[in-house]
């Protein structure tokens, strides 16, 4: 796995004010297990007498994915990306929350309206090709925030570019001083992350923004 430059891959901002930087490498985000895997699995782990009917499932299915027509197969392909997304969304969520229970601070709640900010600020990146936390007119990572009507007393952020998994995603995080004193901060109450596959810079990769919040 290629390193990347540290200020190229991570970034952190709280209160409105301050950015930082912090490490690491490479994406391409992918939990699901092939239809092979899922066949051996399977094979192994159920009785014989019903592996017939769960192989002609198996085949009923991706036909209908793959071979009905163009439009299903490209549904199909969306449908897979946009599982993976929240999937890595959920684990980051978890992830940060057993940071927390590690120094005895309440869990994050997730919350909708922190998330869709994330999500459009994680689109916002790719669209303009700015991996910053402040937009190319000036914005502030909480201008998104706000457009959500999430009313906050404090709000923080962090981004990350360019990983390969949650967990490492999570430990370059814990490994620089303010995304670490985001992730631990007593005072925030909310989270929203998104987790967004597209094209920055006319490369594929993965953009990851993960907001905290605490409500007026």
């Amino acid at each position: 796995m290629q390193n990347k430059n540290k200020k190229d891959t991570l970034s952190s901002t709280y209160n409105v004010e301050v950015t930082d930087i912090a490490t690491t490498s490479q994406v391409n985000v992918n939990y699901k297990i092939s239809p092979t895997q899922q066949i051996q699995k399977i094979w192994a782990n159920t009785p014989k007498i019903l592996i017939a009917i769960l192989l002609l499932e198996v085949i009923a299915v991706y036909g209908l994915l793959f071979f009905v027509s163009p439009s299903s197969a490209t549904f199909a392909t969306q449908s897979s990306q946009e599982s993976i997304e929240i999937t890595a969304s959920d684990t980051l969520i978890a992830l940060t929350n057993q940071e927390r229970e590690k120094y005895n601070l309440p869990h994050l709640s997730f919350n909708a309206e922190l998330t869709k900010a994330a999500q459009t600020k994680a689109q916002y990146i790719l669209d303009n090709n700015s991996f910053s936390h402040e937009g190319k007119n000036g914005e502030t990572f909480s201008t998104w925030i706000r457009e959500t009507n999430y009313q906050y007393k404090r709000v923080g952020e962090n981004l990350a570019i360019q990983f390969d998994q949650p967990k490492d995603i999570m430990n370059a995080w814990m490994d620089s001083p303010l995304h670490r004193k985001n992730i631990l901060n007593p005072l925030y109450q909310d989270i929203g992350i998104a987790v967004v596959q597209g094209n920055y810079k006319n490369k594929p990769t993965t953009i990851v923004v993960q907001l905290f919040g605490t409500q007026k």
